[in-house]
């Protein structure tokens, strides 16, 4: 099918799919120390008691990757209505539902973890000279109480 440019840039451009069903899709982390195939089961368990996931097609829940903190699930399930309404709600009540199913069952979800060495001969330089700025700072505040 050819449309002519012009045509696109003075009219509008309905765009129709072939189904009203769309799939979607959340990430999820867990910890390193959960297991994985646990904590799949109880996903899939929180997506049958959301009422805006597909009963049509089945869910999944596959290991994506090794994240800094956390081993990455990427969960997918349909809703049979594609609006966007429809999966703004139906995101949210699934993020929900897992959160709380992996809390239930004592799931990590961790956050970013940072470490910082303060080993480092740079690092310790830099804390001497603020203790010095401080003892200055001080010296120079009693002074200038002295003086007054």
């Amino acid at each position: 099918m050819v449309i002519p440019n012009s045509d696109l840039y003075t009219s509008a451009l309905t765009v129709n799919t072939a189904y009203k069903q769309r799939r979607l899709q959340v990430a999820v982390g867990i910890g390193y120390e959960d297991d994985i195939e646990a904590a799949k089961a109880e996903i899939l368990q929180a997506l049958d008691k959301v009422e805006s996931v597909s009963k049509k097609a089945q869910p999944s829940v596959i290991a994506t990757g090794f994240g800094d903190s956390t081993i990455d699930l990427m969960v997918r399930w349909f809703i049979e209505d594609g609006t966007q309404a429809n999966k703004v709600t139906s995101i949210h009540q699934v993020i929900v539902e897992i959160k709380s199913a992996l809390d239930a069952a004592g799931v990590n979800i961790p956050f970013p973890i940072r470490t910082i060495d303060l080993s480092d001969p740079s690092v310790t330089s830099i804390v001497n000279k603020l203790h010095e700025q401080k003892a200055i700072d001080v010296n120079n505040d009693v002074n200038k109480a002295a003086a007054e």
